[in-house]
């Protein structure tokens, strides 16, 4: 089996199109086997792999976030389905949930309604340029891992990402957008462009202590 992706889809920092001409289901079933054959390849073909997967609130994200999840399955990776949020959530999950080696972000940044994509983390390490070409490379040839058996759980992302953003202030850091810096001041900024609706309130409620 193999899969050609469109030539503009493969980029130098993400994967990204406009749904239904370019980057669909087929492609993200794809990008999950390659990133998922990559992924064990690194680990050894026997480890057992974890890759967190998150989404935008656009309304394909879901049905791309179906098929991605399939394809990481299929090639016998676990996966940690972070739900809908926006990309520092994902990343943040990333790094902080148990033996997560990688994780993948539907989303279309701040482009317009009709497009979508992905963005890529690789064992703590930003994954673009030759790792992204490497993926069409792989899916031309069919170069992925027997399909294998694997695991699907759910995170309570959200949570534990506005919890984080709470005791940053106590913790001397100030956000800046999406990063976290060094401060004295006690301050938390977030990065409304490209969140889901609802997102900031459900941040809100958090932060201030109504978690319940």
């Amino acid at each position: 089996m193999t899969h050609q992706f469109h030539s503009t889809v493969l980029r130098e920092y993400d994967i990204r199109g406009i749904v239904g001409e370019t980057p669909g289901a087929d492609d993200a079933r794809a990008i999950g086997r390659g990133f998922a054959t990559l992924m064990r390849r690194a680990r050894g073909d026997d480890a057992r792999s974890k890759i967190a997967v998150g989404y935008d609130g656009r309304v394909s994200s879901t049905m791309l976030e179906e098929a991605l999840v399939g394809g990481l399955l299929e090639t016998g990776v676990d996966v940690v389905r972070v739900g809908m949020g926006p990309t520092p959530m994902l990343y943040s999950a990333e790094a902080s949930a148990p033996d997560v080696d990688g994780g993948i972000q539907i989303t279309g940044s701040h482009n317009p309604a009709n497009y979508n994509g992905f963005k890529l983390v690789f064992q703590g390490r930003p994954f673009f340029g030759d790792d992204i070409q490497k993926l069409g490379a792989m899916a031309a040839a069919g170069d992925w891992i027997a399909i294998a058996v694997a695991l699907l759980t759910a995170a309570a992302a959200l949570a534990h990402y506005a919890l984080r953003r709470r005791r940053a202030p106590a913790a001397g850091f100030r956000h800046r957008g999406n990063c976290m810096l060094a401060a004295q001041e006690h301050s938390i900024t977030v990065d409304r462009v490209d969140q889901p609706p609802g997102f900031q309130s459900g941040i809100a409620n958090i932060t201030q202590g109504n978690n319940a």
